[in-house]
């Protein structure tokens, strides 16, 4: 029988050529691309696969690329509100230092009208009280002065405030001979000061009234001598009396007023050089 043979050129055929060696890799027959026969499903995947690749390849960079953007994107937008915040704060920031300063400036501004309003409060309260206050005044009266006989003074006290003068005490004493204003400065130094230590005393209301002015008695400590009495008659020596009325007013502020008098026998009346106040 004769082997039948097909008129198709694409169809495969036993290969007749000789077999090449081993080891050298075969040269594909490309003929058939050439006359419109259709490839092997292997060539064609083998053609097809670099392109897939290729393709896969590609897509991927692609894709990374819109990653990287997109992280960089939001980096960048991450960072934008940052920067933002860190403005925002710190623009905060210096408001809250101005309004620190400006409250520090008000709080030392109301400190300070504090200040004024507490000065003019005590200024106010030191006029009133010096215009309501009580004003003791103290006035001597010298008794006739005999031969061998102490000194007698009658002290009485006139209130010439404007509210009473309240736990009022008077010391005094009376002086005379050549070193009687050198023993009035002692006193005052020595036994003026216990007036003070009286916590209770008469009460003398307002008055200008002489007439109902309480008053105390005085005596000097010694007896007058012959010498001392014509030294007296002829002005070249005089009756030191001295004085200190303590006193307070209704809020128990303490006053106190000093006095102190020089008396003849002619019925002239000096005042000394010093220790005639008011406190």
């Amino acid at each position: 029988m004769e082997a039948e043979t097909s008129d198709n050129p694409c169809e495969s055929k036993p290969d007749s050529s000789p077999q090449e060696p081993v080891g050298i890799p075969p040269v594909e027959n490309t003929v058939d691309t050439f006359i419109g026969c259709p490839q092997s499903p292997n060539r064609a995947n083998r053609e097809q696969a670099p392109f897939e690749q290729r393709n896969n390849s590609w897509f991927s960079e692609q894709l990374m690329l819109v990653l990287t953007a997109v992280i960089a994107f939001s980096a960048m937008s991450q960072w934008w509100v940052t920067k933002g915040q860190l403005d925002e704060m710190r623009e905060s920031s210096m408001q809250t230092d101005a309004l620190i300063q400006q409250s520090a400036e008000q709080a030392r501004a109301a400190i300070a009208l504090a200040n004024a309003a507490e000065k003019n409060l005590q200024e106010t309260r030191i006029l009133f009280n010096k215009g309501q206050r009580p004003y003791v005044i103290q006035r001597a009266t010298l008794h006739p002065i005999s031969n061998n006989s102490p000194i007698r003074v009658d002290l009485s006290r006139i209130n010439y405030g404007k509210s009473p003068a309240v736990k009022t005490a008077t010391s005094g004493s009376v002086f005379i001979g050549e070193n009687a204003m050198a023993e009035a400065e002692q006193w005052f130094e020595v036994h003026a000061p216990t007036v003070f230590r009286y916590e209770t005393g008469e009460v003398i209301a307002p008055s200008s009234n002489p007439e109902a002015i309480p008053y105390s008695s005085v005596f000097s400590d010694k007896v007058i001598t012959g010498n001392e009495l014509k030294s007296l008659k002829n002005g070249s020596s005089a009756v030191i009396i001295t004085t200190r009325t303590a006193y307070r007013d209704i809020s128990n502020n303490l006053y106190w007023t000093d006095a102190c008098f020089m008396y003849y026998v002619t019925g002239a009346v000096a005042y000394c050089h010093k220790h005639n106040e008011v406190h």
